[in-house]
């Protein structure tokens, strides 16, 4: 009895020690720790077109793809409408910092040929922190892209691009960061950029109406304070714009297939654009710009945002994987935003008309 027990006991732990150097070997030998996916090499390149010409480029956004069967799909359409830069809203993985998944060595198989090629500004979301490794602080997404932290800012031309991490937008949503290192560095981004174009990247929205999510009083205050002229975020997955005193809110969380009913439809106001699930029937619901009134949508409900800029002139186009133009309107650079046309009259094709590429 006693050397059965004994020997199911070494075999127990035999196969423990397996599972561990299996789990070891996951972690340590990953191609994308040697030569990480790091997007500033490649930017460099679209900055230098600047010095031989007008300003002139193009990006796309989207995010909240999460691996999801299908999320393929999403990659691919933003990639052929050939933009110079991409960027990423947060919940690239599904569970980011669990050490027996291999949800980081899936992302670099499927899209590692794109991050190589596209400079690809990613946003740390919450997945990025789930999984049994949470603590280390989003340490593989900083690996993964060759980040030192998972906050940042690149410029291009006169843009300014402020990208936030999940965990401080938390912070500030549950009582306030005013002194901490991330919000000391965020005024830093903001004063640095004056006379720039200011565009604010995060997970967590600011203004969203899927989730029943609050607002952000104190990020909306410094956006109003310095002007900024977008933010994009995702963690909602719905479609949203509104503008609230002079600035343009979007989030952009269409990218997987996990959609949330719109609890918080209450928080629109009038003008506002939305794609999402009715939280009554469960059906797609659309509500575009210079409308009040929602019209069932039955095209597929994945989106891509594409953002255009030439010299003063910003245009947004958000489009359905089969092209369909679910939102639209274009910003007067040279103007005040106080001076900006309203949302009645921003650009937006009549329903049913494709676009094929971005324009």
């Amino acid at each position: 009895m006693l050397r059965r027990w004994i020997g199911l006991t070494v075999l127990i732990a035999s196969r423990i020690c397996a599972a561990s150097a299996i789990a070891l070997s996951r972690i340590l030998n990953k191609v994308w720790m040697a030569k990480p996916f790091d997007p500033r090499p490649l930017m460099a390149g679209v900055k230098k077109r600047f010095l031989l010409s007008e300003e002139r480029f193009t990006f796309v956004v989207f995010g909240d793809t999460e691996l999801k069967p299908g999320s393929e799909r999403v990659f691919h359409f933003a990639e052929q409408l050939a933009p110079d830069f991409m960027i990423h809203l947060g919940d690239l993985v599904h569970r980011g910092a669990d050490v027996l998944t291999r949800d980081w060595d899936l992302l670099a198989e499927q899209h590692g040929r794109l991050f190589r090629r596209i400079p690809f500004w990613p946003v740390i979301g919450n997945h990025e922190f789930r999984g049994n490794l949470k603590w280390a602080n989003g340490s593989r997404f900083k690996q993964f892209f060759g980040l030192d932290r998972d906050y940042y800012r690149f410029d291009c031309g006169r843009f300014r691009f402020i990208i936030l991490s999940w965990s401080f937008t938390e912070q500030i949503t549950n009582g306030g960061v005013s002194h901490s290192p991330e919000m000391d560095w965020l005024l830093d981004a903001l004063d640095s950029a004056r006379g720039m174009e200011i565009i604010l990247c995060l997970h967590r929205g600011i203004h969203t109406i899927g989730r029943d999510i609050p607002p952000v009083p104190e990020l909306e205050d410094l956006c109003r304070q310095y002007r900024v002229r977008l933010v994009f975020s995702g963690h909602d997955h719905a479609y949203y714009r509104t503008r609230r005193d002079g600035v343009t809110y979007i989030t952009s969380g269409l990218g997987g297939t996990r959609l949330h009913p719109l609890n918080g439809i209450g928080n629109a106001i009038q003008g506002d654009v939305y794609l999402g699930k009715d939280p009554n029937d469960g059906q797609m619901v659309w509500c575009r710009a210079g409308q009040d009134l929602e019209t069932p949508f039955d095209s597929t409900p994945n989106v891509v945002t594409c953002v255009s800029v030439e010299n003063h002139h910003l245009t947004l186009h958000t489009l359905s994987l089969n092209g369909v133009e679910i939102d639209g309107f274009t910003l007067d650079l040279s103007q005040s935003e106080e001076h900006q046309p309203s949302p009645f009259e921003s650009s937006i094709c009549e329903e049913g008309h494709v676009l094929v590429s971005c324009p």
